[in-house]
């Protein structure tokens, strides 16, 4: 029986040669390496930035749940203070802060399209709060229909460049009251 051959270096020519094989996939490897803790520590910094960069619509305020009036003239013409709307539970209660100064247009969704506009063009000030009310009524000037009960959105849309930034819960409308 004779025995096994190995593969043995026996010139320094053939040494180099297996070296230079063995260094090739070790660089390739150092290199992808590189890049990925490269990429890694640009991904870490990006995600810092945006976690810091304040979103456009703060702080949404709004009563969970109301139990709208037949009465159509319940509209709010003005700002409310949150006592007034929590004494009044025929409407709900919606406000929040924009990061910078913008015109927008609030309005009511049900199943992503707008059932009505609480309000249309309005220009914001930077970090200032608005308040808002609806009566449950559908349309433009919250005079028509009463709006079947429901879960209903806030969507915020900014003039100009039509993005539209949805609140981040929903609310009820419940059966209306006489």
């Amino acid at each position: 029986m004779e025995p096994a051959r190995h593969n043995r270096i026996t010139s320094p020519e053939d040494l180099a040669a297996t070296e230079n094989a063995a260094a090739a996939p070790s660089r390739l490897s150092a290199a992808i390496f590189a890049f990925l803790v490269v990429a890694c520590i640009a991904a870490f910094f990006v995600t810092q930035r945006l976690k810091h960069t304040p979103t456009l619509v703060q702080a949404f305020k709004m009563t969970p749940a109301f139990t709208p009036s037949l009465d159509v003239t319940s509209v709010c013409h003005r700002p409310l203070e949150r006592s007034e709307v929590l004494r009044n539970h025929h409407l709900e209660y919606i406000s929040f802060r924009t990061s910078s100064s913008m015109r927008i247009v609030v309005s009511v969704t049900s199943e992503g399209k707008d059932v009505a506009t609480l309000a249309h063009d309005v220009t914001t000030k930077r970090y200032r709060r608005l308040s808002l009310c609806w009566n449950g009524h559908i349309g433009v000037h919250q005079t028509g229909a009463l709006a079947p009960p429901g879960h209903y959105g806030i969507v915020v849309t900014m003039r100009g460049t039509d993005r539209r930034i949805p609140a981040p819960r929903d609310f009820a409308l419940l059966g209306a009251s006489e």
